[in-house]
């Protein structure tokens, strides 16, 4: 999902949006208007931010691989780690790297016993986007995964193809014949977060 349109500010951002939606923004910050939140570097990721992504990779439904602690805390220093702190409870964290002047959400951790106190998902979207914004990104790749959520943050799907090939004629056929099995089928709805004048 990917956030295309330029904006001067996080303000602007929400300025530019129907009141529904900038209502709606407002409403879920709530509950993070005190929240600790710290920007470094990747060698600050620890065990317990490994738990949460452990817990995120147990309910997602197309996962690869899981990755190891030493990965998170061995990436580039392009990426950096964003924290998400409630006293001692850490409620979630975020990877992010700015490429190209393309800004993207790699992966996260999220505290699954108190998200729904603190609207930490939708909060940690908001800080990916304000933070996308900041640095002056072209655009923000918000991910693949919850698409609704992104679309109502002014998100629009980007269309992926893939190519599935084997030297093999027959199993080509099998390819060809069972593609709508490894297409993607859910429809998402369009949007309109935007007043018309942006």
């Amino acid at each position: 999902i990917l956030l295309s349109k330029k904006f001067e500010s996080w303000d602007h951002y929400t300025m530019s949006m129907r009141s529904h939606y900038k209502r709606r923004i407002h409403v879920l910050s709530l509950p993070f208007s005190d929240i600790q939140m710290s920007a470094g570097s990747c060698t600050r990721f620890d065990a317990e931010m490994y738990n949460q992504y452990l817990d995120v990779l147990k309910r997602s439904a197309g996962r690869l691989e899981t990755l190891s602690l030493e990965f998170f805390q061995n990436l580039p220093s392009d990426f950096y780690l964003m924290t998400y702190y409630n006293r001692e409870d850490l409620l979630g964290w975020t990877i992010s790297i700015l490429f190209k002047g393309k800004y993207s959400f790699f992966l996260g951790g999220i505290n699954y016993d108190l998200v729904k106190q603190f609207n930490t998902y939708f909060n940690m979207l908001f800080a990916i986007i304000r933070d996308g914004i900041a640095k002056k990104a072209t655009s923000i790749d918000l991910g693949q995964t919850a698409e609704i959520p992104k679309i109502c943050l002014g998100g629009n799907v980007v269309e992926k193809n893939m190519l599935a090939y084997h030297k093999n004629r027959l199993l080509r056929i099998i390819l060809k014949s069972g593609k709508r099995f490894l297409e993607y089928h859910r429809t998402v709805p369009d949007m309109h977060v935007f007043r018309k004048s942006i």
